[in-house]
């Protein structure tokens, strides 16, 4: 049964990561837009691996590499239970023996789940009229910062090149977060450097979680826990010259313009350190 329950669970963790990679990853330069194509890529096991991170609550459940085998090969039978617990909370469940009650009593667990669906359906009706426009209000913010942040990693991989332009739509028209993005990339241009050279170059971002400190009215604050791994290359220089490597919490002020949220300042802390050769 554990092999069946394994490969059950491999099927269900493959449809999801494919719903993410047409919906989230597609637009990624590196991506081809194909996912047997793209699975095997670093920069998806990673996007991925951060997307699990996002839906399941743990921190760094296993490696992007081991996801990519995941994806490729499936998972075996001997794999870690923290592996497998994962991948079962990944598509909705507490862990891989609630997972694996369910594929065992498929009748039960049905009319089971019929029932709580009932419930909530039932309860979500009485209560959608108070909390729809909070729950509507917070997500808006939280895509938000998510496309903020993709931008800013696109435009800081179109350099040596400075494009700020598609930046702007996220943020107020004098929005000190957008000002501080805006000196890098140009700093950047002048000194002849980016993160998306050569090839391999490793960098890459993740946003762990997004959670919304305070709503009043047309103004918000957020704090999102991220990750950001930028290794500079230098023209110049034939080489890497600089590497960011920083996890850390960021304070994002928001602002609502016209009905809609834009980013009016960013602080966190974190410094580029130089590399050694």
């Amino acid at each position: 049964m554990s092999l069946k329950a394994h490969r059950y669970l491999f099927e269900k963790v493959v449809t999801k990561a494919k719903e993410f990679h047409s919906g989230q990853f597609k637009s990624n330069p590196e991506s081809s837009g194909n996912y047997d194509n793209d699975r095997n890529k670093d920069a998806f096991g990673r996007a991925l691996k951060g997307y699990i991170e996002e839906e399941t609550g743990v921190d760094n459940p296993f490696n992007h590499r081991t996801l990519i085998n995941i994806l490729n090969a499936g998972i075996a039978p001997n794999a870690r239970s923290s592996t497998v617990d994962v991948l079962a909370k990944f598509i909705g469940f507490t862990d891989f023996e609630e997972f694996s009650g369910t594929y065992k009593n498929t009748g039960v667990k049905s009319y089971f789940r019929i029932g709580v669906l009932v419930f909530f359906v039932v309860s979500g009706l009485i209560t959608a009229f108070f909390t729809f426009r909070i729950r509507s209000e917070n997500q808006a913010i939280k895509e938000l910062i998510i496309n903020a942040n993709k931008a800013q990693f696109y435009a800081y991989r179109a350099l040596p090149d400075v494009r700020i332009q598609n930046m702007k739509e996220y943020y107020t028209e004098n929005s000190s977060a957008l000002k501080v993005i805006e000196d890098i990339l140009k700093r950047s241009s002048i000194l002849k450097r980016t993160v998306s050279f050569p090839k391999d170059n490793p960098s890459y971002y993740t946003i762990h979680e997004i959670r919304i400190l305070e709503r009043k009215g047309d103004r918000a604050v957020a704090v999102s826990d991220e990750h950001w791994y930028l290794r500079w290359f230098s023209f110049e220089k034939n080489n890497y010259i600089k590497k960011y490597d920083v996890t850390n919490s960021q304070v994002y002020i928001l602002i609502k313009e016209n009905e809609v949220w834009k980013i009016d300042a960013n602080d966190y802390t974190g410094t580029a350190t130089n590399i050694q050769h």
